[in-house]
């Protein structure tokens, strides 16, 4: 079966001062999903007869496994991958949705939304699914995130899709799911690497603005305001070294402003206008940063600790948390990440 083989993404972390939490053996943990207050809500795939047939919707709190009212049943003859999910108001009703994406080379990539009536019961919002029109179905999502772009009350839908189609699409949902924006299709096209996507308010208007990153022949971010809906606007970094994630710690707690994360481990404070070299082998990405505490995990899982000194300018190491979830060679999984309770 094809989800046996499933490429396992988890590392869509959020929370603070991660730990490993056992699951039962029986359970799978495909992909993190959202965090609420104190629980952690993940997709795993339960065995039964030594197959997977059905994926489904779990939570732990206080180090408690609970089984919720969600399953996705499991196609043979397909071959979906869980890509993302996500928790917010995309319908502007008030009422927190999940939102799922799902892709397949063969059919292309599906959002799935539920609303969430309580926390253990789920209605869907819409039905089919919304699939993303492509030119190419093996255009695959790379990353994604709900976020304000348009001033009404509810949130949109952001995702970049890889080659063959490297584009950003915005999905926003008025009676029904529909694309209304798609952004950057001729700055991504014909270039190679790592897409670098993420959000933040640059202008401080109260919307997100998007913050795209290529890593071509020339290195070039561009950034699309929310607010005045105009083309990208693009600038050429001075760094040859590739890129591997930008962060920006732009929050009430920390203003640290953008940070670079280089694939090499280093790392660059524009505010600070200096590099630090993390020591870290394969970054994969920043996960939080909170007050004095920053946090990277890496390609293998594992989650390092610095503490930020801002008086002096340095960043500290101070722990090192190893995982094991990504050494069971994608058969059975036995830990998640989750914030220490």
């Amino acid at each position: 079966m094809n989800f046996i083989k499933f490429f396992i993404i988890i590392l869509m972390f959020f929370i603070a001062l991660p730990q490993s939490i056992a699951t039962k053996n029986t359970i799978k943990p495909v992909i993190q999903i959202f965090k609420d207050d104190q629980k952690l809500f993940f997709i795993g795939f339960e065995e039964k007869n030594n197959q997977f047939k059905t994926a489904q919707l779990y939570s732990i709190e206080n180090n408690q496994l609970k089984k919720l009212d969600w399953h996705y049943p499991l196609n043979e003859k397909e071959s979906n991958h869980f890509i993302s999910g996500h928790k917010g108001d995309i319908t502007g009703d008030g009422i927190d949705e999940f939102i799922l994406i799902v892709g397949d080379p063969n059919v292309g990539t599906r959002i799935h939304a539920y609303t969430i009536e309580n926390i253990n019961k789920f209605k869907r919002t819409f039905y089919p699914p919304y699939k993303i029109k492509s030119k190419q179905t093996e255009a695959y999502p790379t990353k994604s995130f709900l976020a304000m772009i348009y001033p009404d009350k509810d949130q949109e839908i952001v995702i970049s899709l890889s080659s063959p189609d490297r584009k950003v699409i915005i999905l926003d949902y008025a009676g029904k799911l529909q694309q209304t924006d798609e952004i950057g299709k001729k700055f991504l096209s014909n270039t190679a690497g790592v897409v670098v996507m993420e959000k933040t308010d640059i202008n401080e208007d109260g919307l997100d603005d998007i913050y795209l990153l290529n890593n071509g022949p020339q290195t070039i971010e561009a950034t699309q305001l929310s607010s005045e809906r105009k083309k990208l606007q693009q600038k050429k970094i001075k760094f040859k070294k590739p890129i591997q994630d930008v962060f920006f710690g732009n929050n009430e707690d920390t203003k640290l402003g953008k940070i670079i994360l280089f694939k090499n481990g280093e790392m660059f404070l524009e505010k600070w206008d200096k590099k630090i070299n993390t020591k870290i082998q394969n970054p994969k990405e920043i996960i939080l940063l909170n007050k004095n505490l920053l946090s990277i995990i890496d390609q293998e899982g594992t989650i390092y600790h610095f503490e930020v000194k801002e008086s002096n300018q340095e960043i500290l190491f101070t722990k090192k948390i190893k995982t094991k979830f990504l050494k069971k060679k994608n058969t059975k999984l036995h830990y998640l990440i989750t914030e220490d309770q």
